[in-house]
């Protein structure tokens, strides 16, 4: 993941108004049994959660859903 994405992406919603954040872990692709993260900072949906609450900047503006299914 090219670095400052994920926080490109949150200021891009934060300035659009956008509230609600879905944090949702990508599936293999077809065909394939496992799925590689990106970037190993986020391997699921938690780790996006950790990251916006850790984050001065958008800690307080987003509201945070997760979903997901375990192992």
């Amino acid at each position: 993941m090219v670095p400052g994405m994920v926080d490109d992406a949150l200021r891009a919603a934060k300035v659009r108004g956008i509230q609600n954040i879905l944090a949702l872990r990508n599936d293999p692709s077809r065909g394939t049994e496992h799925w590689t993260p990106v970037d190993s900072q986020f391997t699921c949906g938690i780790d996006l959660v950790k990251y916006i609450r850790s984050s001065p900047e958008f800690s307080s503006h987003f509201c945070i859903g997760v979903a997901g299914k375990g192992p």
